[in-house]
Protein backbone atom coordinates (compact mmCIF):
# COMPACT_ATOMS: atom_id res chain seq x y z
CA UNK A 1 0.00 0.00 0.00
CA UNK A 2 2.60 2.09 1.02
CA UNK A 3 5.04 1.45 -2.03
CA UNK A 4 1.65 2.03 -4.21
CA UNK A 5 1.42 5.46 -2.04
CA UNK A 6 4.63 6.79 -2.66
CA UNK A 7 4.94 5.90 -6.38
CA UNK A 8 1.91 7.59 -7.26
CA UNK A 9 3.38 10.83 -5.29
CA UNK A 10 6.62 10.91 -7.15
CA UNK A 11 4.35 10.19 -10.79
CA UNK A 12 2.22 13.19 -10.22
CA UNK A 13 5.01 15.28 -8.23
CA UNK A 14 7.19 14.55 -11.49
CA UNK A 15 4.71 15.73 -13.71
CA UNK A 16 3.17 18.28 -11.94
CA UNK A 17 6.68 20.11 -11.64
CA UNK A 18 6.78 19.89 -15.79
CA UNK A 19 9.70 17.61 -16.02
CA UNK A 20 9.55 15.42 -18.72
CA UNK A 21 8.68 11.75 -18.14
CA UNK A 22 10.57 9.07 -20.66
CA UNK A 23 12.80 9.59 -23.67
CA UNK A 24 14.27 9.18 -26.69
CA UNK A 25 15.02 10.28 -29.81
CA UNK A 26 12.12 12.21 -31.69
CA UNK A 27 11.44 11.37 -34.96
CA UNK A 28 9.06 13.09 -36.59
CA UNK A 29 8.68 12.59 -40.62
CA UNK A 30 9.76 15.58 -43.15
CA UNK A 31 7.29 18.04 -43.61
CA UNK A 32 5.54 17.81 -47.66
CA UNK A 33 5.97 21.62 -48.35
CA UNK A 34 8.76 23.31 -50.59
CA UNK A 35 11.95 24.26 -48.44
CA UNK A 36 12.07 27.87 -47.93
CA UNK A 37 14.90 28.86 -45.20
CA UNK A 38 17.24 26.45 -43.43
CA UNK A 39 20.72 26.88 -41.57
CA UNK A 40 23.04 25.03 -38.69
CA UNK A 41 22.77 25.21 -35.12
CA UNK A 42 26.48 26.59 -33.35
CA UNK A 43 26.53 26.33 -30.03
CA UNK A 44 26.64 29.60 -27.68
CA UNK A 45 27.79 29.98 -24.10
CA UNK A 46 30.11 27.08 -23.97
CA UNK A 47 27.01 24.57 -25.00
CA UNK A 48 28.12 21.96 -27.78
CA UNK A 49 25.35 21.12 -29.61
CA UNK A 50 24.55 19.57 -33.27
CA UNK A 51 21.63 19.62 -36.09
CA UNK A 52 20.02 22.16 -38.46
CA UNK A 53 16.80 24.22 -38.31
CA UNK A 54 14.51 23.87 -41.67
CA UNK A 55 11.60 26.00 -42.39
CA UNK A 56 8.93 24.38 -44.64
CA UNK A 57 5.92 26.01 -46.42
CA UNK A 58 3.26 24.02 -45.93
CA UNK A 59 0.37 27.13 -46.98
CA UNK A 60 -0.78 30.26 -47.93
CA UNK A 61 0.45 31.53 -44.39
CA UNK A 62 1.35 27.72 -42.97
CA UNK A 63 4.61 26.78 -42.29
CA UNK A 64 6.78 24.09 -40.09
CA UNK A 65 10.09 24.78 -38.27
CA UNK A 66 11.54 21.49 -38.64
CA UNK A 67 14.72 20.53 -36.37
CA UNK A 68 17.07 18.49 -37.24
CA UNK A 69 19.38 15.90 -36.84
CA UNK A 70 19.45 18.27 -33.16
CA UNK A 71 21.68 17.15 -29.97
CA UNK A 72 21.50 19.66 -27.03
CA UNK A 73 22.09 19.16 -23.40
CA UNK A 74 19.03 18.09 -21.62
CA UNK A 75 17.36 20.49 -19.49
CA UNK A 76 13.52 21.33 -18.36
CA UNK A 77 12.63 24.70 -19.48
CA UNK A 78 14.12 25.01 -22.98
CA UNK A 79 12.50 26.96 -25.61
CA UNK A 80 12.92 27.75 -28.88
CA UNK A 81 12.32 31.21 -30.41
CA UNK A 82 12.16 32.17 -34.53
CA UNK A 83 12.83 35.14 -35.77
CA UNK A 84 11.11 36.74 -38.69
CA UNK A 85 11.53 40.00 -40.72
CA UNK A 86 13.05 41.28 -37.35
CA UNK A 87 10.36 40.12 -35.05
CA UNK A 88 10.73 37.72 -33.08
CA UNK A 89 7.69 34.97 -32.91
CA UNK A 90 6.11 33.62 -29.24
CA UNK A 91 8.56 31.22 -27.41
CA UNK A 92 7.58 27.16 -28.63
CA UNK A 93 8.02 24.56 -25.88
CA UNK A 94 10.94 22.49 -27.43
CA UNK A 95 9.36 18.73 -26.64
CA UNK A 96 13.02 17.14 -26.73
CA UNK A 97 16.87 17.83 -26.55
CA UNK A 98 17.80 14.95 -29.98
CA UNK A 99 16.16 13.61 -33.02
CA UNK A 100 13.92 15.40 -35.75
CA UNK A 101 11.18 17.42 -34.35
CA UNK A 102 8.57 19.62 -36.48
CA UNK A 103 6.94 22.15 -34.93
CA UNK A 104 3.45 24.25 -37.10
CA UNK A 105 4.03 28.37 -36.83
CA UNK A 106 1.24 30.15 -38.57
CA UNK A 107 2.34 33.89 -39.92
CA UNK A 108 -0.29 36.09 -41.05
CA UNK A 109 0.44 39.50 -41.80
CA UNK A 110 3.75 38.55 -43.70
CA UNK A 111 3.71 38.49 -47.61
CA UNK A 112 7.11 36.99 -48.12
CA UNK A 113 8.73 36.21 -44.37
CA UNK A 114 12.26 36.63 -44.25
CA UNK A 115 13.59 33.58 -41.80
CA UNK A 116 16.46 35.03 -40.29
CA UNK A 117 17.55 32.80 -37.51
CA UNK A 118 15.91 30.22 -34.80
CA UNK A 119 17.36 30.27 -30.54
CA UNK A 120 17.29 27.11 -28.54
CA UNK A 121 16.83 29.48 -25.04
CA UNK A 122 17.17 27.96 -21.41
CA UNK A 123 14.88 29.33 -19.24
CA UNK A 124 16.57 28.42 -16.07
CA UNK A 125 19.80 29.71 -16.60
CA UNK A 126 18.12 32.47 -19.16
CA UNK A 127 20.63 32.21 -21.66
CA UNK A 128 20.96 30.21 -25.23
CA UNK A 129 21.96 27.35 -25.93
CA UNK A 130 22.33 27.14 -29.94
CA UNK A 131 21.39 29.57 -32.93
CA UNK A 132 20.76 28.74 -36.42
CA UNK A 133 21.27 31.48 -38.94
CA UNK A 134 19.08 31.09 -41.32
CA UNK A 135 19.56 31.02 -45.20
CA UNK A 136 16.49 31.45 -48.27
CA UNK A 137 16.18 29.05 -50.18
Amino acid sequence: MWKFFILSLCALTTLSCGIKVGGGSLRDPVPNGTLVASGEFQGQNGKTVSGSALVYQTGQVSYVLRLSGVSFPAESGQQIFAVVGGSTLSAIELRGNTGDQNYDITLSGFTSPDWQLVRIHSTVYATDYAQATLISR
